[in-house]
């Protein structure tokens, strides 16, 4: 099985959700280049207002860490339980919205 991981951010109580995107495990949260991508697009240092809301740069000088649920602290538990919001869906339509070409846009037929 094997411990699966969030990318947090502690400061707004958000994370984002890896299932959504292709792996939970520390290796594939790594290895896929999605995570990555929105990562940077939440952590852009813009001064672009229209999407500060829930995209581009939302996350920028906030604490951040990528934290599993064998963690002791129980972030991952409180992603899970609703006291940490899931911002997944709403980031990845940003996401998709400012790329505008579609072939670089991320598509998942779960979401």
């Amino acid at each position: 099985m094997g411990e699966y991981f969030y990318i947090v951010n502690l400061t707004k109580k958000e994370y984002i959700d890896n299932h959504m995107l292709g792996g939970v495990k520390l290796w594939e949260v790594l290895a896929n280049t999605v995570p990555t991508k929105l990562l940077g697009y939440l952590l852009a240092d813009h001064i672009s207002i229209d999407r500060a809301d829930i995209g581009m740069g939302r996350w920028n000088g906030d604490k951040i860490t990528i934290v599993g649920d064998y963690n002791p602290n129980e972030i991952y538990q409180k992603c899970g339980n609703g006291e940490y919001k899931d911002i997944t869906k709403y980031v990845i339509d940003s996401y998709n919205d400012f790329i505008e070409i579609e072939e670089y846009q991320y598509k998942e037929q779960n979401i």
